[in-house]
């Protein structure tokens, strides 16, 4: 039976009718006559796919798919599927259940499961090195269209080697990290397949460090030498080619809260909460570059004759050595929420690590603590993907835990430009100074730690709270605090709520969040935290584009609002902030100052050219950042730079920043172009669009302003030379201005 909460997913997914099935693995045992099943592996893809991995009870394995409607149909019609017999179609439920033989990402495995050409390969690969001509192979993991992992025993039943067959795109990344590590001493490369994707290594035999699988706890010499030797890999001078950076960091805990959100929104929202302030926290911490294993833990080592041996270097990188210790000091936290290990093992476990690694490298990596808590972040969707019992329980616990660390590893926050920031922070301080604003006495209420969720040194600050005041007159509150180096902003609070007075409380699907007064002490106005998902989570090339239909008609409500700015920005303004920082990027690339100065030239050419319009009030920083999606409502957000302007400004401006996310992220600057385009079209459903050239323009200089920024992020400088070469072809060199969509 389905627990509440996978029946809430069910639920709120009717077009995979097949989801539940999976989830439930009794119930697909019996729907589809194949007996006791064991889940190995789940990719859950909302409102368009489930794809499963299970053992059988005989040693197999088995994939098993649930579709959508449409996509149903396609594979229904799947020649290679149609003719096999052992291939299950399951029409009502809409699942396909497909032996791993015909896995169709994992083209090496027709060969594998094949018992003649496998030794035929295997002879080929590895000759006698991989068991001999009989050679027993043993199915250790199998996630369907990535990755099968499985040992051979030659004919006495001695292990004498692992398979991998990868994906296509995993296999490059498999092969260089198994061969660097043989050459710094793990296991020997037995043989490789490129075409099939197919690799072998040795077996290696010894003491397994992992509390979960290990005979007997390790003691602590055994797991001191495991640390000096991923010292001895961090040392190392070889650096593969794929890199981490803060780009990919952003990223991954952008798509584990998105996902986690989906799961179960209470949690989504915490896990949003801890991403925040680990985004925080790393933006501060020092980029440094190693060899790092990628996946490392417990279960990736083996002690063998007095010597620490690391496997499975499938995610080997450059990155920062200390998420090497976070990910292996998080698994131990999961095993102890899992009751598999003690907290004091775990803790001597992890402490005989760093000394072993501190004695051999004379230091450890900073931050280890941040990359603990990240680490533990990225664990929240496991439990549900490997079908525990009870996975909101132990999702929770490893929020908690990852909270707690960074709790404890943070320091507190000293901006000399913010000298009221660390009171902002302190519950001492905060509690009194929140209770007067809110008109309550302290005593009716309650005041969770306060968490800087944003922090621009020397500018700006946002205090998240969570305030509990019983149940009159607010219930429980869920603040921002917003402060300014420059002193209290009065005019934001003042905006918010003319803005609302005038129809964008929410009510009618677009909304600013309302304003709860200031604690002038601490120069920090109040907001609500309003409900729903950031806008950016939602942003991917094959995602829905209904929402972005939504914002357009957001955007376009505020512009036909009825409210005089006190501020006026005009073409002149724009093509002056375009100029500085196009002149920043002259001066740091030398080699393109002569094509920065004559888009900067150019621009300003053809802003001051355009015809004058009537202006409305803009948001004049409007970009997917600035957005929540509740499911009833459009809510704008950072508004303290509302001006009278061009309209196109903010169109223009929105649609630039999807270009620029596609290019970094997917290569391709149109990449999201179907969420432009259903912007547009929302938008034009409740207000006329300005002149189609004067979107493109505006969008071409916003997009030129990126070349400045890209600059500035480790993540976005791979983009630099692209947007030089757009922005120039679209102000200087081809004229044409009349592209509206993406």
């Amino acid at each position: 039976m389905l627990s509440p909460a996978d029946r809430d997913i069910c639920d709120r997914d009717p077009d995979l009718p097949g989801l539940a099935a999976l989830l439930e693995v009794p119930a697909l045992g019996h729907l589809a006559g194949i007996g006791p099943l064991t889940p190995v592996y789940l990719r859950y893809k909302p409102q368009t796919s489930c794809a499963a991995g299970f053992f059988t009870a005989s040693g197999g394995a088995l994939a098993a798919h649930a579709y959508t409607a449409a996509r149903y149909a396609e594979v229904r019609a799947r020649e290679e599927w149609l003719g096999d017999r052992d291939v299950i179609f399951l029409d009502d439920p809409r699942i396909v259940v497909v032996p791993a033989r015909l896995d169709r990402g994992l083209k090496g495995l027709r060969r594998f499961f094949d018992p003649e050409r496998r030794q035929k390969m295997l002879r080929k690969l590895a000759g006698r090195r991989a068991g001999g001509t009989d050679a027993v192979p043993y199915l250790l993991r199998y996630k369907p269209g990535r990755r099968l992992v499985a040992r051979l025993d030659d004919d006495d039943g001695h292990p004498r080697a692992a398979l991998k067959a990868t994906s296509r795109e995993s296999f490059k990344q498999a092969l260089i990290g198994a061969t660097g590590a043989a050459a710094l001493g793990g296991a020997p490369v037995l043989g490789a397949d490129a075409s099939r994707c197919i690799l072998v290594t040795s077996w290696i035999d010894g003491q397994l460090l992992c509390p979960a699988t290990a005979d007997e706890i390790p003691d602590r010499e055994v797991t001191a030498k495991t640390g000096k030797a991923l010292a001895g890999f961090h040392g190392a001078e070889l650096l593969p080619p794929t890199r981490m950076s803060r780009g990919s960091d952003s990223a991954a805990l952008t798509e584990i809260v998105a996902m986690l959100g989906i799961l179960h929104p209470r949690l989504g929202e915490m896990a949003g909460e801890i991403a925040a302030r680990l985004e925080h926290a790393l933006d501060r911490m020092p980029q440094k570059r190693s060899l790092i294993h990628g996946d490392f833990s417990a279960d990736q080592v083996v002690v063998r004759k007095g010597r620490a041996v690391i496997l499975d270097w499938d995610h080997a990188a450059q990155g920062d050595p200390a998420s090497d210790f976070g990910s292996f000091l998080a698994r131990l936290d999961a095993q102890v929420i899992d009751d598999i290990c003690a907290a004091d093992t775990a803790e001597d476990i992890g402490d005989a690590l760093m000394a072993g690694y501190a004695d051999e490298a004379q230091a450890l990596p900073e931050g280890i603590a941040i990359r603990r808590a990240q680490a533990l972040l990225m664990l929240a969707t496991e439990g549900f993907r490997e079908r525990h019992a009870d996975w909101p329980a132990r999702t929770q616990a490893l929020l908690e835990r990852s909270a707690a660390l960074l709790d404890t590893s943070s320091r507190r926050v000293t901006d000399p430009a913010m000298p009221a920031l660390d009171r902002a922070l302190s519950v001492r301080h905060a509690k009194p100074a929140l209770a007067r604003t809110l008109g309550l006495s302290e005593t009716e209420m309650t005041v969770d730690a306060p968490r800087l969720l944003r922090h621009k040194t020397g500018r700006r600050a946002m205090v998240g709270y969570e305030i509990g005041t019983g149940s009159a007159p607010y219930g429980h509150l869920s603040l921002l605090g917003k402060l300014r180096a420059k002193g209290l902003d009065r005019r934001t609070p003042r905006l918010h709520d003319t803005l609302r007075r005038a129809g964008l409380d929410g009510r009618n699907g677009v909304g600013v969040p309302p304003v709860f007064g200031s604690v002038t002490s601490f120069d920090m106005w109040l907001q609500a935290r309003v409900p729903g998902r950031s806008l950016a989570a939602l942003l991917a090339p094959d995602a829905p584009s209904h929402d972005l239909s939504r914002v357009g008609a957001a955007l376009a409500r505020l512009h036909a609002t009825p409210v005089a700015p006190d501020r006026h920005w005009s073409m002149a303004d724009e093509a002056d902030v375009l100029d500085r920082a196009l002149d920043r990027a002259a001066k740091a690339r030398p080699e393109d100052s002569d094509t920065c100065k004559d888009i900067a030239r150019t621009a300003r050419q053809r802003l001051a050219a355009l015809s004058p319009i009537r202006p409305c009030g803009i948001h004049r920083d409007f970009y997917f950042d600035q957005v929540m999606v509740d499911e009833t409502c459009i809510w704008l957000l950072d508004l303290d730079l509302f001006t009278e302007g061009d309209p196109a400004i903010d169109l223009g401006n929105f649609l630039a920043h999807l270009d620029e996310l596609g290019l970094r992220r997917h290569g391709e600057i149109d990449a999201l172009s179907r969420h432009g385009e259903a912007f547009l079209e929302g938008y034009s459903k409740v207000h006329s669009l300005p002149d189609p050239g004067r979107i493109a323009l505006l969008r071409s200089v916003s997009l030129a302003r990126h070349i400045n920024i890209s600059r500035n992020f480790e993540d976005r400088r791979h983009t630099t030379p692209s947007l030089i070469k757009i922005a120039h072809a679209a102000l200087v060199r081809s004229g044409d201005l009349e592209r509206t969509g993406p």
